[in-house]
């Protein structure tokens, strides 16, 4: 016998949840942008990305999902290659503050047809 569990999950398109970065974590993404702002071992493409990050325009889900893999690539390649302490502090401030109240989820509102 199969029993419908009365409180069952609802899917929810990424690309309508959008996340807000708390102020903390803002200036997280602003640390890591100007220690990579001129250098060879991080991709232009994803530091305009941690750039855009460190402002208040809040990002879907889904671009998170798709774009944090890529960061945490060039962070790694970039402290590897240059051994640069602000990007290593950097990352640990992003990686305190996400996790404690970093970030604040919502849903856009769907547009009707």
């Amino acid at each position: 016998m199969v029993r419908k569990d009365s409180h069952a999950e609802r899917e929810l398109e990424a690309r309508n949840l959008r996340v807000r970065f708390s102020p903390e974590v803002q200036d997280a993404f602003r640390s890591i942008a100007v220690a990579a702002r001129d250098s060879q071992h991080f991709d232009p493409d994803i530091y305009e990305i941690v750039r855009d990050w460190s402002g208040d325009k809040p990002i879907s889900v889904h671009d998170f999902m798709i774009a944090i893999g890529p960061i945490c690539r060039e962070l790694m390649a970039h402290i590897s290659a240059t051994r640069d302490e602000s990007m290593v502090r950097a990352w640990d401030e992003l990686c305190s503050h996400l996790p404690e109240a970093g970030f604040r989820v919502s849903q856009s509102r769907q547009r009707h047809r």
